[in-house]
């Protein structure tokens, strides 16, 4: 439980990521009050709830990559070399770490959510009326929409132990699910069905029940989480 409290307190009280999160909240009200001036009142809510979805995806990639990089500067303090050299147990800090991304994923998915519906408020004068049936939902829909983005956190994880470069994890992360994952949709569909965007898209599309799409994002993250496992516990961290 020590090593998991040293990540958490590291995810939660890094001044950056704070302001980073609250540059993307201003961004996603800003969307938000552009998006409620240009549309009709009776589609407010609906386009809202669409808006924050969507938010959330797209910034969950980023989320990924910049905490996968975050992890990776670990390599350059030599932080790590520091704290194994102290006792600490791979495996421990390496379930510790993937802990803490989650929570820092969960955190800023939640989000646009949140922001979406808190500018909707004031913009009518009033929470929505649908929020009192539509809670459960909603929290249903943010949980998983968080699922759906954790192959990328698994890869930028990956990337960050096998690469331990800011660098590698930034381009590996962006250029694979903004980049190399379009190309292989476009060019070769029937590849491109089993990757996370298909899945993650086709699960989230169907109702996001319990299923093949399901099974498969998972089964990508935990595939990325258990390489890092194997590069990690090899790896020689001197020097």
């Amino acid at each position: 439980m020590g090593i998991l409290k040293v990540e958490a307190d590291k995810a939660f009280r890094r001044r950056g990521a704070w302001l980073l999160l609250a540059f993307a909240a201003a961004l996603v009200g800003l969307v938000e009050y552009l998006m409620l001036r240009e549309q009709a009142p009776a589609r407010h809510y609906a386009l809202t709830l669409l808006l924050s979805r969507e938010a959330a995806r797209s910034l969950g990639i980023f989320a990924a990559a910049i905490l996968g990089a975050w992890t990776a500067q670990e390599y350059s303090w030599r932080t790590l070399a520091l704290l194994f050299s102290r006792g600490t147990p791979r495996g421990a800090w390496l379930l510790a770490r993937w802990l803490a991304m989650l929570g820092s994923l969960a955190l800023v998915v939640a989000m646009p959510f949140g922001v979406s519906l808190t500018v909707l408020s004031f913009y009518a004068g009033g929470w929505p009326a649908q929020l009192q049936t539509d809670g459960a939902r909603i929290a249903a829909t943010v949980l998983q929409t968080a699922v759906a983005e954790l192959p990328y956190l698994g890869l930028a994880l990956l990337l960050a132990v096998a690469g331990r470069s800011v660098a590698a994890v930034l381009g590996g992360v962006l250029g694979y699910a903004l980049v190399l994952e379009a190309v292989i949709l476009w060019f070769w569909p029937e590849v491109g069905r089993y990757l996370p965007a298909a899945l993650s898209e086709a699960w989230l599309g169907g109702g996001a029940g319990l299923g093949a799409e399901l099974a498969g994002i998972v089964g990508y993250a935990l595939a990325f989480v258990a390489l890092s496992w194997a590069v990690l516990r090899r790896q020689d961290l001197g020097g």
